[in-house]
């Protein structure tokens, strides 16, 4: 894989660039490809894995959200409503020009394989959760795989996100009407 060069963002600051292969070089990572943090699909597939984000880090993989340009008030509408992990900026596209799509998901493994991707073809496509955590699995130490119980966590995480997602509609149109009150 070519070296990618990203800049994390930290407290809503653009760090200085870095190796993609230094995110994944101690553990695998999961890439979340996001069109834009704004977009309310967006947000959406980000909620999904935010649910299941105990397992996928059980499985011993990082999450990380990839953005394509830095927009502070979306990235702070973003975090940590939808997503809790680290966020950085691909800024030249590189991750999604590896993928030709306008966004996805991939899976890496330390040594940068590609264990699973999902390519983004119409706007809302999402990685099917399933797929997904079965690629995180096969990541998983042995001991930790017999306990993943997959059917279990896909119905728990459906019921949490539909929770999840309710909660944030709430909080959003609550913050919209406070500020059409002022």
């Amino acid at each position: 894989m070519t070296e990618i060069l990203v800049n994390p963002i930290t407290n809503y600051s653009i760090g200085p660039a870095i190796p993609l292969s230094q995110l994944y070089k101690d553990q695998p990572c999961l890439f979340l490809l996001v069109r834009r943090l704004g977009c309310g699909l967006c947000r959406e597939e980000a909620a999904k894995l935010s649910v299941l984000r105990s397992t996928i880090q059980k499985c011993g993989i990082r999450m990380i959200a990839v953005c394509k340009e830095y927009i502070r008030n979306e990235i702070e509408k973003f975090t940590p409503m939808f997503w809790v992990d680290e966020i950085v900026l691909d800024e030249k596209r590189e991750m999604l020009k590896l993928l030709g799509v306008l966004g996805g998901l991939m899976i890496l493994d330390q040594r940068g394989q590609m264990v699973y991707k999902f390519e983004e073809v119409e706007f809302g496509d999402h990685a099917p959760i399933d797929k997904v955590l079965e690629a995180c699995k096969q990541l998983a130490p042995s001991s930790i795989r017999s306990e993943l119980k997959m059917d279990e966590i896909v119905k728990n995480a459906e019921e949490k996100h539909m929770f999840h997602c309710d909660n944030a509609c709430e909080i959003i149109r609550n913050s919209r009407q406070s500020s059409s009150a002022r």
